[in-house]
């Protein structure tokens, strides 16, 4: 079951800053977009939606959230990882890549303006199956894409201890 979170214009806005700081960060870095994403085609898009993503989760798990500027390897949420599609995707899949943390939640939201959901979470190990691999829409860009009714509840989560980190 996804979850509602609305978000207040603020929030949107102090997200949307995040976003075109990082990608503001990494131009200025010469770093380019992970996975083969295009920075040239939509780089400021994916930074943006990806911070409202993180905002998203965070006000749900009653988590304050920092942004992460500067720290590519930081979590995304506290110890938790999230990634974010815009609504009007026909299929909402969760992505994961080869090289992300198998012991991370990983959380799916998806939303636009001021209207976002949570639709689920997933550890990062069990959405690493090969049978998710693929690039179903040719993007030159393979990864899993692991489907929404595979993902667990929201309401079964259980925040993460310090002692499940270890």
């Amino acid at each position: 079951m996804k979850v509602a979170v609305p978000l207040a214009p603020s929030e949107l806005l102090l997200a949307a800053n995040v976003g075109i700081m990082r990608h503001i960060q990494d131009t200025k870095k010469g770093l380019r977009d992970a996975h083969g994403a295009k920075s040239e085609k939509n780089g400021w898009q994916l930074h943006i939606t990806g911070a409202i993503g993180e905002l998203v989760v965070a006000k749900h798990l009653g988590l304050y959230w920092n942004g992460a500027i500067g720290n590519l390897d930081a979590d995304d949420v506290g110890p938790y990882q999230v990634r974010t599609r815009l609504a009007g995707y026909r299929d909402i899949h969760l992505l994961l890549h080869r090289n992300d943390p198998p012991d991370r939640p990983f959380f799916l939201v998806s939303g636009s303006g001021l209207a976002y959901n949570i639709h689920g979470w997933i550890m990062g190990g069990e959405g690493q199956n090969e049978k998710f691999w693929g690039d179903p829409y040719n993007t030159n860009r393979p990864a899993f894409w692991v489907p929404e009714g595979v993902l667990q509840d929201c309401t079964d989560f259980h925040p993460l201890t310090e002692d499940s980190l270890a």
